[in-house]
């Protein structure tokens, strides 16, 4: 990840996009995160698509019981704790 981040910055690419390969998001849905990444070019996003894809419902189980317990622990309600979703400042 590190390597394809250095090289995108040495290239002069405008964005870097990742997208796990369990079938949660899809190569359709580049348009769209595209235009949300536009709305603060400075910022790392990232993001969670709730419950849908090939695989989701292996997953949904865990999901929900690790976003439960990490409230339990914290007091903090967040929508996926693997994830999690938001935008932040990004170093050069």
């Amino acid at each position: 990840m590190r390597r394809a981040l250095r090289y995108a910055a040495e290239h002069g690419y405008r964005y870097m996009l990742t997208i796990d390969s369990d079938g949660q998001h899809y190569a359709s849905d580049i348009p769209k995160f595209v235009e949300e990444i536009a709305k603060t070019p400075t910022h790392c996003s990232w993001g969670t698509q709730p419950e849908v894809g090939q695989h989701a419902g292996q997953n949904t189980f865990a999901n929900k019981f690790s976003n439960f317990w990490f409230r339990v622990e914290t007091g903090i309600r967040l929508g996926d704790t693997q994830s999690g979703s938001g935008s932040t400042p990004c170093g050069g």
